[in-house]
């Protein structure tokens, strides 16, 4: 059971990081259409949104927020000031309403939306490593409910947006979201400044030794798990990027993929809940992440054979497909923080602050680098080539991702019973 100290500080780091999404992605619903009045073209809007997962993406500024020296009692409050710096860079998109000249508006814009990335990738370090510091022996449960409030700020966000939008164009919606978003840092920050935060003995002496990522990476069996997060989200980000453009094209309108969506999003957050309470009473991390990708990779092939099916046109059968995909991405992706942090601790890492935070870090900056590029991998091959080759080459990405686990695994169980022979 959690204690109300780790209730409290799972409760501030999950709407932290739910408003942090929603900053990131509530602009895409209008944002697009103002630029285009100032004479900009769809790839400035491309670039102005995609700058928060880019700047996410960039694994030197992970780094260097890993390598900040803070206390653990002070981490918390670290989130909620990234938080009100989010806050204030949309009340600044925001007052780009009143600038008329095209390459002022861009470059702000761009300028504000790096500041928002580096803000959020701070936020999410930092909360992924209090995560793994307080939460002691439900590490996987808290990181599955900080991944479904993500979920849910990039679900509400451009609904939010658009009605803002509606009611007063962008400083009102920008400036609503910012406001918001600068109050509950305040609040947070309150009301966490006194809070008690759990943690092992190690952690609370932690002195912070250097530890490098060339350390982290010399433990080589951290990278099967590396390749499921990145396998199973850049095949999640290349689907969702361009199912609304195919039910276009089949047809259907707005609603059919507005629902589509949310009943998408509402079985990843299932898959993701189910996991991280499965992993914290199970164990099982490996086989767990190998049947994720198996799961995932069947599901997507499923979805490309439904040209031979000839349910091409149903989506009935690809939101199955769908929903199947987005329900295993949970157990390909949450148990990686988890089995980086055991992997390496066994292989001689220390067990303290600065180990949490670069594995965060790593963390953060594969999820975003995977929204990246299935983004524009799924992109390019629906514009150059066909809506399901797109399947088929997320079919392999999935058995080349699940060949490597099944062969970590292979080597994990050969290694424990070489070590059992050994010991007797």
């Amino acid at each position: 059971m959690l204690s109300i100290s780790q209730i409290s500080v799972l409760i501030g780091l999950s709407l932290a990081h739910c408003l942090g999404c929603l900053c990131y992605m509530h602009l895409a619903s209008f944002y697009p259409q103002e630029a285009r009045r100032r004479g900009l073209l769809p790839a400035h809007s491309a670039v102005v949104i995609a700058s928060v997962p880019l700047i996410g993406a960039t694994l030197p500024i992970c780094l260097l927020i890993s390598k900040l020296n803070i206390r653990v009692e002070r981490i918390a409050l670290v989130v909620c000031g990234s938080l009100s710096v989010m806050g204030m860079c949309n009340i600044g998109m925001g007052s780009l309403d009143f600038a008329t000249n095209r390459y002022l508006f861009f470059t702000l814009s761009v300028l504000f939306r790096v500041g928002m990335g580096i803000s959020f990738s701070l936020c999410y370090v930092w909360a992924m490593t209090l995560i793994q510091v307080a939460m002691t022996d439900n590490v996987n449960t808290a990181i599955a409910w900080l991944e479904m409030a993500g979920t849910l700020g990039v679900v509400i966000g451009p609904f939010l947006g658009a009605m803002l939008y509606h009611v007063g164009g962008m400083v009102t919606a920008f400036g609503c979201v910012g406001v918001v978003t600068i109050l509950v840092g305040v609040v947070m920050a309150v009301l966490l400044w006194r809070l008690p935060i759990p943690t092992t003995q190690s952690v609370a002496t932690d002195t912070n030794p250097r530890v490098s990522l060339r350390d982290l990476f010399a433990t080589g069996s951290i990278y099967p798990a590396i390749v499921s997060l990145e396998a199973s989200y850049i095949i999640v980000s290349a689907q969702s990027g361009t199912l609304a453009l195919h039910l276009q094209a089949m047809g259907f309108g707005p609603r059919v993929a507005g629902f589509l969506f949310m009943i998408v999003n509402v079985a990843m957050v299932t898959g993701m809940a189910l996991t991280g309470w499965a992993m914290d009473h199970t164990g099982g991390r490996k086989v767990c992440m190998l049947l994720g990708l198996i799961a995932l990779t069947t599901a997507t092939e499923a979805g490309a054979l439904s040209t031979q099916f000839g349910v091409a046109d149903s989506p009935i059968y690809l939101g199955v497909c769908l929903v199947t995909m987005a329900m295993a991405v949970g157990p390909a992706s949450v148990p990686m923080v988890t089995d980086c942090y055991e992997e390496s601790v066994s292989h001689g890492l220390p067990p303290t602050i600065m180990t949490r935070s670069l594995i965060a870090s790593l963390y953060v900056c594969l999820f975003s680098l995977a929204d990246v590029i299935g983004t524009l991998l799924g992109g390019f091959i629906y514009q150059k080539l066909d809506y399901f080759l797109l399947f088929h080459v997320c079919t392999c990405v999935g058995v080349g991702a699940s060949i490597v686990m099944g062969i970590a695994l292979c080597c994990s169980k050969y290694r424990r019973i070489k070590y059992d022979v050994q010991k007797n």
